[in-house]
């Protein structure tokens, strides 16, 4: 029961976002080595540092910005830890930390917002010893760091009292869009969300046929599961709440890839300092030494196993864990493939359905038989759609994400009659079909690949570190552990200590 209410919890999540679509099957095995220490992408857009540091060692303001689905609690502890200290390991800084929130409304308006809330916090800042706000910086998980950069390029043209913050360091922010927001749009959470919603019931009222054979005679599971698909395919929303919902409802279409405002934000050349670290999820070694790279096995439950407001609410710099879920995830996966061994082995024990001739001669048998065939029948095929799913789900997901593409390199060809089977390379149709004389088509030869792309399981890291130079990277950590966790800890000493993109000194914050 508890293994149902968990999954019913995911479901929650997943069934949030309402279109249809096909997702493929089974999960994509390869992996990448080990990544090095840090990751360094192209440098993108000039870069132009703002007024020198006159004030080295006074107090300086950092502005914490959720991410979406977050609110001021989402990063209440990680700051309070900055300004006050959490223990010899991390020790208090000479900062004063506000807590910021935005509208959800959109991209423009959320930046709007957000310069609007720092303004308003300058009374604030002064009040705990703030004199000098050209040091002020702002660090933000997520969509907050799309809505920093806003802010930014709203404040371009204004005059210099209208500016509170001269440096931005994001963690997780998708700078080049959110697959997951058109994965939205498409459709495909909703067929996520139906199949694992299918999958939930109809093992449900399998565990029901078996508890109590006798429904048997008067209920036919295949009949139930048709329903239940119906059910799943109609409103899934409407039958499963969902617990993850608040974490995508502030999510718009700006931030999709693509997105015309992401176009505009990247086409901005910022001229505030700039930083980013970005997650990568995947398997410690003493939790599965096989997945030794970062395309995670098991992506989606290592994502899920770290909900948003259990990681905010963690002591700080713990929420670390996320194999919980994982194993539970795996011990589902054999659970319905010994269920579908188990059931198939039955049917072939039962030998099928009686014939006319057994009705007649031993009608009593049959009658028992005929219903416990169709039982195990259903149970057989009922399980074996379960394990396929279970097997399938995180792949679902890592394309939902972007993080699996799949993707037709193939080329045209020309092929004559003259020479068959050596078809040879044409670039347009024009150039194969010049020489009539050997009766030439053209043809697209297919060659279709898989692309993985790391990710911290909702992100990917290519547009989490598309933006200030050199990002850091984040091992072992996924989207909600970005908030709080050991992770958040050492980047922000790196911050702190190092500097930020390209370790930018400006950042370097002095202890208190």
């Amino acid at each position: 029961m508890k293994n149902f209410i968990f999954l019913f919890l995911f479901l929650w999540g997943t069934a949030a976002f309402s279109q249809s679509t096909v997702c493929p099957g089974p999960s994509y095995p390869g992996v990448f080595n080990s990544p090095p220490s840090y990751y360094n992408d192209e440098f993108i857009g000039p870069y132009t540092p703002p007024p020198p540091d006159p004030f080295a060692g006074d107090l300086r303001g950092i502005y914490w910005v959720h991410g979406f689905g977050g609110d001021l609690n989402s990063l209440a502890q990680v700051k309070e830890a900055t300004d006050e200290g959490a223990g010899n390991t991390y020790p208090a800084r000479k900062t004063v930390g506000l807590l910021m929130t935005y509208s959800t409304t959109g991209l423009p308006a959320a930046g709007s917002t957000l310069n609007d809330n720092i303004l308003a916090s300058s009374g604030a800042m002064q009040a705990r010893g703030v004199t000098d706000f050209s040091r002020n910086f702002i660090i933000a998980h997520s969509q907050g760091g799309i809505v920093s950069r806003w802010a930014d390029m709203e404040l371009e043209n204004d005059p210099p009292s209208a500016r509170n913050f001269y440096g931005i360091a994001t963690f997780g922010s998708p700078h080049q869009g959110a697959n997951i927001v058109n994965s939205r749009n498409n459709g495909l959470i909703n067929e996520l969300a139906h199949d694992a919603c299918e999958s939930v019931l109809s093992t449900g009222a399998a565990a029901l046929f078996k508890e109590k054979p006798i429904i048997a005679f008067f209920l036919d599971l295949s009949d139930i599961n048709e329903s239940i698909n119906e059910l799943c395919t109609d409103a899934p929303d409407a039958i499963l709440p969902f617990a993850l919902s608040k974490f995508f409802s502030g999510v718009s279409n700006g931030y999709a890839v693509g997105a015309t405002e992401l176009g505009e934000l990247n086409g901005y050349a910022s001229n505030v300092h700039q930083a980013a670290f970005h997650g990568i999820e995947f398997a410690k070694p003493h939790e599965d030494p096989s997945d030794n790279g970062f395309t995670s096995k098991q992506l989606i439950w290592r994502t899920l196993g770290s909900p948003p407001d259990d990681v905010s609410n963690a002591p700080v710099f713990s929420a670390n864990q996320d194999q919980d879920l994982v194993d539970w995830a795996n011990k589902l996966m054999a659970e319905y493939q010994a269920k579908y061994e188990l059931h198939a082995q039955n049917v072939e024990n039962l030998g099928g359905y009686c014939d006319w001739w057994d009705w007649a001669l031993w009608p009593l048998f049959c009658i028992t038989h005929d219903p416990e065939v169709r039982l195990q029948t259903d149970l057989r095929n009922l399980y074996h759609n379960a394990w396929r799913w279970s097997q399938g789900v995180d792949r679902q997901w890592k394309i939902i994400i972007g993080g699996l593409d799949i993707q037709d390199v193939g080329t045209y060809k020309c092929f004559c009659d003259n020479d068959p089977t050596t078809p040879t390379n044409a670039t347009t149709q024009a150039e194969c079909l010049s020489n009539e004389d050997d009766h030439c088509s053209w043809r697209w030869i297919s060659n279709v690949q898989e692309v993985i792309r790391p990710s911290d399981g909702v992100v990917l890291a290519g547009s989490a570190s598309a933006w200030g130079g050199t990002s850091m990277r984040l091992n072992y950590a996924n989207h909600f552990q970005l908030r709080n966790s050991e992770q958040t800890k050492d980047a922000l000493l790196n911050l702190f200590t190092i500097g930020g993109a390209g370790f930018d000194d400006w950042f370097i914050t002095d202890e208190k």
